[in-house]
């Protein structure tokens, strides 16, 4: 129909699509976390789709081969003609990774269409906030990590991801030696000087408006104390000394951070979902 969407797709490299379309995500910055972090000269395969109405862009799609497809925000009849392109083409999509309206849509549609089915593999809340904290009166003291406590900050993350079941595991050494280096990495001591919690700050790019927190992990016998609390405030506030607003990500199904981040003042901007396929 005339009124309905026109897929395009754009064949150009990723380093195109990404430089033609990133104003536009940069205005809705939470609802394209992941176009915004997709590497210009990475040596996977993609395939980069934008939906259109006539010639507007209403909403788009990168398939990396072998790997997921990400989505952006999308109006529902634009769902059944991405699903139609891909299977038509018999492009394998193993995973999704998507705002959820638009994610557990495009899984019916390739069911339906393709006769595969994906189940949910995890649920991420994206949240963030624009005020400056007071952090809680807490033992100890925030410092930013230095080179002796890489160990340390290694193990802690292995056990983070463990904790976490997380679906893209990252190699902890290079991380923490990585932000370490930037000096993004902060720590919590106690007074004699060990680390109970550690997280990240990222100002982000140019033209981003969020400056991001993250990797924060406390060791579970320092739990319940605050410190995580008090630690969040204070990067937070980091953050704000130089960006208009901060952002957070949570596991939806963790219950003290869910707790933590609303107690805090950070409020729930966009819920992802994380799709795996079946093997049947």
């Amino acid at each position: 129909m005339a009124d309905n969407p026109q897929l395009q797709i754009e064949t150009t490299e990723t380093e195109a699509f990404i430089v033609g379309h990133r104003t536009s995500w940069l205005a809705e910055e939470l609802k394209h976390r992941p176009f915004l972090h997709l590497p210009a000269n990475s040596a996977a395969e993609r395939l980069c789709f934008t939906v259109c109405a006539g010639t507007t862009p209403i909403g788009f799609a990168c398939l990396t081969t072998g790997d997921q497809i990400i989505l952006s925000p999308m109006p529902k009849e634009a769902i059944p003609l991405l699903a139609e392109h891909l299977v038509q083409r018999r492009l394998h999509v193993p995973g999704i990774f998507a705002p959820q309206q638009a994610g557990l849509a495009l899984a019916d549609a390739l069911s339906r269409l393709g006769g595969v089915r994906y189940q949910v593999a995890k649920r991420i809340l994206h949240w963030e906030t624009a005020s400056p904290h007071i952090p809680p009166e807490i033992e100890g003291k925030l410092r930013c990590a230095k080179d002796g406590d890489q160990d340390t900050l290694v193990d802690m993350y292995l056990a983070m991801q463990a904790e976490m079941n997380t679906q893209r595991p990252f190699d902890a050494h290079v991380m923490v030696e990585t932000a370490i280096a930037n000096q993004k990495l902060f720590v919590w001591g106690t007074p004699n000087g060990k680390i109970v919690c550690a997280g990240k700050v990222d100002l982000g790019e140019v033209g981003s408006k969020f400056g991001e927190v993250s990797s924060i992990y406390s060791v579970p016998a320092y739990r319940g104390r605050g410190i995580a609390s008090a630690l969040v405030r204070r990067l937070t506030n980091k953050i704000l000394e130089q960006k208009p607003a901060v952002f957070l990500s949570s596991d939806a199904d963790d219950a003290p951070s869910f707790k933590l981040y609303k107690k805090i003042g950070f409020n729930i901007e966009v819920e992802m979902v994380n799709l795996r396929q079946l093997k049947r």
